[in-house]
């Protein structure tokens, strides 16, 4: 099994060479071991960015995405979509045993454990998406934000052009304009079915298999939507 799991974050540039050159070594060495008739399974951590319609996206959500298209050509992928990752000291104490979630979020170790329990599903082409048991909920916002879109924006086609950062702030304060019922629908940290299952469609990849972070598995491989609890 290959694991992809390289990202440089330093910069928008930085960034997309890191994720073209991972995936390019990762599409290579596959190819390398197919033609020795090795049987290889490659497994993909991503995000839920890639899920991000046109006028919310980040440049990291578009490389992602992207990378994920490249991906999904290939006969035994599993495609992993993660939510915004945050690091155990930002949490509250996480309880024994268990790992940390903050709204819609999931730590470093809860993400490791999903990998992992997903590494021992059986091999296929898989799509699969990585929710929080703490529910995302977005801040309230409203056209009142409206003076600090357009300054976010500003910042991420001027000085932040090269800022992750910058770009990834004025989608959220663009995001924040929308009414709620619209936010539903377009705001990819919840993955709604409205962004997900066109994603399923353009990646010709069954529907996605959902995962609970932090708690047990209980997989059900009878379930079209499986979902279970690594």
């Amino acid at each position: 099994m290959i694991a992809d799991l390289l990202l440089d974050r330093i910069s928008v540039t930085s960034m997309r060479t890191s994720i073209i050159a991972a995936t390019r070594f990762v599409l290579r060495t596959q190819e390398v071991l197919a033609t020795e008739g090795r049987s290889v399974r490659v497994l993909a951590a991503s995000t839920t960015a890639a899920l991000a319609p046109r006028g919310l996206q980040t440049p990291y959500g578009l490389a992602k995405r992207e990378q994920a298209l490249h991906y999904s050509r290939l006969g035994r992928i599993d495609l992993v979509l993660l939510p915004q990752m945050v690091g155990v000291e930002r949490s509250a104490k996480p309880p024994a045993g268990g790992s940390v979630t903050i709204g819609g979020s999931c730590s470093y170790d809860a993400a490791a454990a999903v990998l992992h329990a997903v590494g021992h599903q059986p091999a296929q082409r898989s799509l699969w998406v990585v929710r929080s048991s703490d529910p995302y909920e977005p801040s309230p916002g409203g056209l009142t934000g409206l003076p600090s879109a357009v300054s976010a924006l500003i910042i991420s086609r001027t000085t932040g052009r090269d800022s992750l950062t910058a770009h990834r702030r004025a989608s959220r304060e663009r995001l924040a304009l929308l009414p709620t019922q619209i936010r539903a629908r377009v705001d990819h940290h919840r993955a709604p079915d409205q962004l997900l299952r066109p994603f399923e469609r353009r990646l010709h990849m069954p529907r996605a298999r959902t995962v609970i972070a932090s708690t047990q598995p209980a997989p059900d491989p009878s379930e079209e939507d499986h979902a279970y609890r690594p």
